[in-house]
């Protein structure tokens, strides 16, 4: 795996500084790189992962086998699986529809958690996304194994009244996660 952002020592010496203040200061869970980005990425989230500090340290992923590979390589208990919830976003980006999004889901997710990961899905452009696929997305997810599903509004229309009512079958399912 190449790395496309070549890291030094001092990155990787920044990013366990940082890792070691925010786990100091008692936040639980850090979302500690992208492994896919390459070998000096994995080594840096490697060591942070040898440090045993008392926070979930994340891993950010594209829903893709290669991403979460590279995830697993990487050494970290935690993973957040990405993928457009906007039919927009799914049709120019991966080239699905809703239907191939579910599958998708259901196989990414299911391979993770049966790795024993903590794992999170992210919604990229939640906001602009049909309802019902948005509910069908967290369902799926939680049924495939996620702990955790997190809505982005990625072109920022959303306020807190319409984020609240972003879709009441999506709560249900959140909540039952």
């Amino acid at each position: 795996m190449a790395s496309r952002h070549p890291a030094s020592p001092s990155r990787q010496a920044e990013k366990l500084e940082l890792t070691d203040s925010l786990a100091a200061a008692g936040v639980p869970e850090i979302e500690i790189g992208t492994p896919v980005m390459g070998a000096d990425e994995i080594k840096a989230i490697r060591a942070a992962v040898a440090r045993s500090l008392s926070v979930r340290l994340t891993a950010w992923c594209r829903i893709t086998s290669q991403d979460l590979d590279a995830a697993i390589e990487s050494g970290v208990s935690a993973i957040n699986l990405s993928l457009p919830a906007s039919d927009i976003q799914l049709a120019t980006k991966l080239g699905l529809d809703h239907a191939g999004a579910l599958q998708v889901i259901e196989y990414m997710v299911g391979r993770a958690a049966a790795g024993g990961f903590f794992v999170a899905v992210g919604c990229e452009d939640a906001s602009r996304a049909d309802r019902d696929h948005l509910a069908r997305v967290v369902e799926t997810a939680a049924r495939a194994g996620a702990n955790r599903v997190r809505l982005a509004d990625t072109v920022g229309v959303l306020d807190p009244f319409s984020t609240f009512e972003l879709s009441p079958r999506s709560r249900r399912s959140l909540l039952s996660i």
